[in-house]
């Protein structure tokens, strides 16, 4: 009962399928901006180290010039600036000033008199002076920051961020104080969107020195799926495309599954969603109940009410029935221990098919039921029907050891068979139930007369017989003319019923 419909491209299937496209866009979207913080975080410590180290040359480069002690700007001393000067490969020159005028440096000389005016931008509070201006000491086309500590100044080399930068080109990049009181270094990037850094969708990131008044702050104006050129964007949209195709037919295959037969029934055996219902079985001479026949059933919200024979074979092809043998011996053991335990005469009947035949722990598990229960395995009658198609030799040996247990015997659908009377001559039994089949057809001589002669061969053999199917006053007595002492289960006296409505029926008869 698999549910085989087709996946059809109709409007509701495109329409999953463009939904599901589009939140696939959507988390790509967002895996890509995730990557990008994460590469933008780490390329902002990569500038804040390269800064550090920038900032750490141009310091040590200052002292050394301020400890050298260089007063005017002779030759030895010009060639002493050269010295140091060499040790430090992002300061393009160092040199000496005086009353805010640059003298000297390593890499110009002297200074002429119109040249090398230097022009304080910020200070700090040790003495340091930047100068950012254009004043263009050492080449107009080429702009470069000078720091100035007493006498000495550095120059900081216009190609420092160069290399870094190229490896991120789309990122704004601006170095600056702590407080923003400051901008050492900016540098657009390629995706820059305006003045400042007050672009609503781009994603900043800022990371500030322990060792330094400065910080980096970088900015990436284009971000996600859109910062990625049309080659990849494209790629992205047909994989997004592609699955959501597969999951819109996933989805429609795994919904529909959840409707099949055979889900259904899996999910509702694991569950334990099946229940138990209980036929009585009753003695015809003063019509009481004597006992009990146990039927499973299964009521599901998509199937209603669906009938054992049905789901029964369903549960052997799906490889459950072994969970449902287990389960109706669990729960009537569970359900009918307390009546049982007080009325030693009353029984039990289970049905049982090859399953429980072939598994030699089906009697032992059984077995321990009852005890567990403390259920005497007496009251427990095992059906085994005459159709089943297992050998001979197989079902007379489970009946040997059911009865070696202490277990009654019961052949059921008797004389729907091919071979009644090797049934009757190798199997070991207590109890035949024969068929409903004769019983109905009460009204027909011949098989009026099959029902008496196998009555009389079961009589004669010393075994109980109890007739299935009785359904009115009219069958009722001409078995009964029969055999007083037989039993007999039908909708004429009771129809199965769940426990509840069985321990009332159980009750009430206990009282009259």
């Amino acid at each position: 009962m698999n549910l085989h419909n087709k996946f059809k491209l109709n409007t509701p299937t495109l329409f999953r399928m463009l939904v599901a496209t589009t939140i696939l866009v959507l988390i790509a979207n967002y895996t890509i901006i995730k990557f990008q913080a994460r590469e933008q975080i780490a390329y902002t410590k990569q500038i804040l180290r390269h800064s550090e180290s920038v900032s750490t040359q141009i310091h040590e480069s200052l002292n050394r010039v301020v400890e050298a002690n260089i007063n005017n700007c002779n030759d030895s001393n010009i060639n002493r600036l050269r010295e140091i000067l060499l040790d430090y490969q992002d300061v393009i020159d160092v040199g000496i000033t005086h009353k805010g005028k640059v003298i000297c440096t390593a890499g110009w000389g002297l200074f002429d008199k119109s040249r090398g005016y230097v022009k304080e931008e910020y200070s700090t509070s040790d003495g340091y002076i930047f100068d950012g201006s254009d004043n263009n000491f050492h080449n107009k086309k080429i702009h470069v920051d000078a720091t100035i500590y007493k006498t000495a100044i550095a120059f900081t080399s216009p190609f420092a961020f160069k290399k870094i930068k190229e490896m991120y080109p789309q990122f704004d990049v601006v170095i600056s104080t702590h407080k923003g009181r400051h901008d050492f270094l900016i540098l657009p990037g390629t995706h820059h969107g305006g003045a400042g850094f007050a672009v609503n969708n781009a994603v900043h990131a800022k990371i500030c020195s322990k060792t330094f008044d400065l910080c980096v702050l970088t900015r990436n104006g284009m971000v996600g799926f859109l910062s990625l050129d049309p080659l990849h964007q494209a790629l992205v949209v047909l994989i997004c495309l592609l699955l959501g195709v597969f999951l819109s037919w996933f989805a429609y295959f795994y919904l529909n599954s959840r409707k099949s037969f055979e889900y259904r029934l899996k999910k509702a055996v694991q569950d334990e969603q099946l229940y138990l219902e209980y036929q009585p079985v009753v003695r015809m001479n003063d019509e009481k109940i004597v006992g009990v026949e146990t039927l499973i059933r299964w009521q599901d919200k998509l199937y209603g009410k669906v009938s054992p024979e049905l789901f029964i074979d369903v549960a052997e092809k799906i490889g459950v029935y072994g969970q449902i043998s287990e389960f109706v011996i669990k729960r009537l053991t569970e359900e009918l221990s307390h009546y049982l335990t007080r009325n030693s005469s009353f029984t039990v009947s289970i049905n049982i098919g090859g399953y429980e035949i072939e598994h030699c722990n089906y009697i032992n598990y059984l077995y321990e039921q009852c005890i567990q229960y403390r259920i005497k395995p007496s009251q427990i009658k095992i059906e085994i029907t005459e159709r089943s198609t297992l050998p001979h030799d197989v079902i007379a040996d489970f009946s040997r050891r059911a009865r070696a247990k202490g277990f009654c015997v019961s052949i059921d659908d008797f004389g729907t068979g091919t071979a009644n009377l090797i049934w009757l001559t190798e199997i070991d039994f207590d109890e035949i139930k024969i068929d409903k089949f004769y019983v109905k057809g009460l009204q027909e001589e011949y098989k009026r007369n099959i029902l008496t002669c196998i009555s009389g061969l079961v009589i004669g053999i010393g075994a109980q017989i109890v007739f299935e199917g009785v359904e009115d006053i009219v069958e009722l007595n001409y078995l009964k003319g029969h055999n007083e002492n037989a039993y007999a289960q039908g909708w004429f006296f009771y129809k199965s019923m769940n426990i509840d409505e069985l321990c009332q029926k159980l009750n009430a008869a206990s009282h009259d």
